[in-house]
């Protein structure tokens, strides 16, 4: 069936070591933004708090997608949803996120799980956590997947399958280099990056079918926000084509 819904590309705010969130917030403004993305993935309860009061102080509107981590509590989502309109929220699959899934079940039409390429992240993303945490679907990153496509094809093809049977509630989009790179963590090699270093890393988006976007398309990304905005334009001029049937539909 052909989906009638408007997908919007969210420049977001991320809190990675490597992220100045706090100056992003406060430059909100300067750049006129009045939506984006919220991903407090690294951020303790007292400085989410910290970043919930200068949020409320710029001129957001909407934060439609948010990034729950495992540890926030119900009021942080219904702030969320009350003050900034937010519509979906994505987490991660795994045992320590079985608690957040729980406390939150009253929001769980809004909560999509994500795709990891970690070895717990692939364990847990399956049929019957979606199904046994009765979660919406899937928030579907499209950097993880390119990098199961490049480096582990069996685990790609696994996922994919999943993906088919879900609604994509939301996507994680981040940038995809061709030159690898070696986690020290897992000595694997990586391609995808929060850091973009020109347009061109998110040309892999072009060979995703359409209906692996949805409403809600986030840039995970740690680049400075004007840096943001011009690739929120590039990946909007992706999408607008396969909207308008010009690439992979």
């Amino acid at each position: 069936m052909e989906d009638k819904f408007s997908r919007r590309v969210l420049v977001s705010i991320t809190t990675s070591p490597y992220s100045d969130w706090k100056k992003k917030i406060k430059e909100i403004r300067k750049y006129n933004l009045t939506e984006i993305s919220f991903f407090p993935t690294f951020l303790k309860k007292s400085e989410r708090k910290v970043a919930y009061g200068l949020l409320k102080e710029q001129a957001i509107k909407n934060i439609p997608h948010v990034h729950a981590r495992d540890d926030m509590e119900e009021w942080e989502l219904e702030q969320f949803i009350q003050k900034f309109n937010t519509q979906v929220f994505n987490t991660h699959p795994g045992k320590n996120y079985t608690g957040l899934i729980e406390r939150i079940r009253k929001y769980s039409d809004k909560v999509f799980i994500e795709n990891l390429y970690s070895e717990e992240g692939n364990l847990f993303f399956s049929d019957d956590f979606l199904q046994k945490n009765k979660t919406a679907g899937v928030c579907l990153d499209t950097a993880h997947l390119e990098r199961d496509r490049l480096v582990e094809r069996a685990e790609y093809e696994r996922k994919i399958g999943i993906i088919d049977k879900y609604i994509v509630g939301c996507n994680h989009v981040s940038a995809v280099s061709m030159q690898p790179r070696v986690e020290r963590i897992d000595g694997k090699s990586k391609y995808d990056h929060h850091l973009y270093k020109n347009l061109e890393e998110f040309d892999y988006l072009r060979s995703y079918p359409k209906k692996y976007f949805s409403r809600y398309i986030s840039l995970e990304l740690e680049n400075p926000l004007q840096e943001l905005i011009t690739a929120k334009k590039y990946v909007e001029a992706i999408i607008k084509q396969k909207e308008n049937g010009v690439s992979k539909q």
